[in-house]
């Protein structure tokens, strides 16, 4: 069950949750952050792959994190809620990877010409040819 416990976190320090195999960001209500909420975005593509949501996220287009801090969260961690979260977290892993994986293939494109127009050696189109052998060996291994 450890490892089940791992897919939810909130870190201390931090004002989302963080959660499943990619640390997929969540934020309570009007709270953000430097970084891009990505945990309702993972649970629309999990639900288009006709994943059955836990009910905790049927409708996490409209709903934010029910959590509002890291206290909250952690006094939560034995509830039914969180324990359903986790499963359907830990049931959901190919799915996870997945959506790691489309959202490299979306950032790719950009990644390469802001490396490029960074490092405007010669060398650097070598490195961006190799770091897209890297990615296409990536998405096209096969998932456990």
């Amino acid at each position: 069950m450890e490892l089940v416990a791992g897919l939810t976190s909130w870190n201390e320090g931090e004002n989302f949750a963080s959660l499943g195999i990619g640390h997929f960001i969540w934020y309570p209500k009007d709270q953000r952050g430097p970084f891009e909420e990505s945990f309702p975005k993972l649970a629309s593509f999990i639900s288009n792959r006709g994943v059955k949501l836990p009910t905790l996220l049927l409708r996490i287009d409209e709903t934010p994190c029910p959590w509002n801090s890291r206290a909250e969260f952690l006094h939560a961690q034995h509830t039914p809620e969180m324990n359903q979260l986790r499963r359907f977290l830990a049931d959901t892993v190919d799915v996870q990877a997945e959506f790691l994986i489309a959202r490299l293939q979306n950032a790719l494109p950009k990644m390469l010409v802001e490396a490029v127009a960074f490092r405007a050696q010669p060398r650097n189109s070598a490195n961006s040819s190799a770091s897209r052998k890297r990615h296409k060996a990536v998405t096209r291994s096969p998932i456990m």
